[in-house]
C-alpha cells in the first residue's frame, strides 16, 4: 500500500517493511524474517520493480523481524547498508548479543561499522 508519495508499506501482520522509490531506485526500510523472502520479492514486483532496483537497505533496530532478510537482499541486489544497527554500537538499550548471529556475521563480512 502506498502510504505517501513513493513510500510503500508491506506487512504480513507479523512484521512490516517499506520500499521507498526515488528516481527509479529502491531503498528497503527494515526487511522482515529470513523465511519470507518470496513475500518480499512479490512486494517488489507488485510496484513494478525487481530486486536489482534495490539500491540501499536501512535497518531501524536489531529485532529479527527487521534484520532477517537483510543479508539475502544485500547478496541478491548488491545494495549497501546505509546505517549500522544501533544495538551493535552497545547503546544503553541494546547489546551486541541481541543481534542475530547471521546478521552480525554478514555485516562483518561486508565491513559494516559496528560489527
Amino acid at each position: 500500500m502506498e502510504i505517501a508519495d513513493r513510500v510503500h508499506h508491506f506487512t504480513n501482520y507479523s512484521f512490516n517493511w517499506y520500499l521507498i522509490e526515488d528516481q527509479g531506485r529502491l531503498t528497503v526500510l527494515d526487511t522482515g524474517f529470513p523465511g519470507h523472502y518470496r513475500l518480499f520479492e512479490r512486494s517488489v514486483q507488485s510496484i513494478g520493480r525487481c530486486i536489482n532496483d534495490v539500491e540501499a537497505i536501512i535497518i531501524t533496530h536489531a529485532h529479527a523481524d527487521h534484520t532477517g532478510m537483510a543479508p539475502r537482499i544485500h547478496r541478491e541486489s548488491g545494495a549497501p547498508f546505509l546505517k549500522d544497527l544501533q544495538c551493535c554500537r552497545n547503546t544503553p538499550h541494546h547489546r551486541v548479543t541481541n543481534c542475530p548471529n547471521n546478521y552480525k556475521n554478514s555485516m562483518r563480512e561486508h565491513r559494516c561499522e559496528g560489527f
